[in-house]
């Protein structure tokens, strides 16, 4: 693992890319060598959790967070960008296309986490971001939304 005196002499973009290394390692998640993690990324990934090409989660500010439940997958496409404080939350499945941009404080779950009523229970849905989706700060996207064409 890379220390912050390694940022020194890696160089920024080589720093970035051995942190996602030693998060997917730690974690056990997949991750292109390209990917780049900078700042604070909180992953648990009980499920499957693949990051794409050229992806950058953006932790600097906030931490980025993502949380991947058994059974449960998060597919990141390549070109996309966590802003700091994204939340992704997965029971069921989240997939974000190629070139998605997720803005500072952007949370997407694709499920509630409780009951709506006592006769309905919570069901995970999947949600899924096209190709090039921006989605602006502070968003919530909830189950079974789909943007994109």
């Amino acid at each position: 693992m890379t220390t912050p005196r390694d940022a020194r002499t890696l160089g920024r973009a080589a720093y970035r890319a051995a942190r996602m290394r030693a998060l997917a390692l730690r974690h056990g998640f997949t991750a292109a060598p390209t990917a780049r993690a900078a700042g604070r990324v909180v992953v648990r990934a009980d499920g499957e959790l693949r990051i794409g090409p050229r992806v950058l989660l953006d932790g600097a500010v906030a931490p980025v967070v993502i949380s991947v439940e058994r059974g449960a997958s998060i597919d990141i496409g390549e070109h996309c960008f966590l802003n700091y404080g994204a939340d992704l939350h997965a029971a069921a499945g989240i997939s974000l296309g190629r070139r998605v941009l997720l803005g500072p404080h952007v949370s997407i779950a694709d499920h509630h986490g409780h009951q709506l009523t006592p006769d309905r229970p919570d069901t995970p849905r999947p949600v899924v971001l096209e190709d090039n989706v921006w989605v602006g700060r502070f968003s919530i996207i909830l189950p079974g939304v789909r943007i994109g064409v």
